[in-house]
């Protein structure tokens, strides 16, 4: 399934910014024994990552992990991306352009300035691929 592509926007980033924040109602057990409820810095760590990403690119859907990881993806076709936030400050994703060329994002610090510039370059190129909304 080809997810609603549309611009990240102001408005699209709030509404994404809205979804996440809903996280924080979960609670411990939320999907099941076992399943962790998000934390608050994973949240904000996934709201900042948007608002640095520009306007030219497709807005991403938020999605949440029992384990309480909170994360963002996009699928187009054969393309698909997909960055998470840990409770531990770590972002970590996967990502295959429509070509089936793989990048790995292995736990970057969110606070560093420099990993999370090329981490949204890698990204950006991929999502570049898609078509426009």
């Amino acid at each position: 399934m080809t997810q609603d592509l549309k611009y990240l926007t102001r408005v699209g980033r709030e509404a994404i910014e809205e979804h996440l924040k809903s996280y924080l109602r979960l609670e411990e057990g939320w999907d099941g024994v076992g399943s962790v409820a998000p934390s608050e810095h994973a949240v904000k760590n996934a709201i900042l990552f948007i608002h640095r990403f520009p306007d030219t690119i497709s807005g991403p859907t938020p999605m949440v992990a029992a384990d309480g990881e909170v994360g963002l993806y996009w699928r187009h076709k054969g393309a698909y991306v997909e960055i998470a936030f840990a409770a531990d400050g770590m972002m970590f994703g996967y990502g295959r352009d429509l070509n089936g060329n793989e990048v790995f994002i292995d736990d970057v610090l969110v606070n560093s300035d420099e990993k999370v510039r090329n981490a949204i370059a890698a990204v950006s190129r991929i999502l570049a691929e898609f078509p426009p909304p």
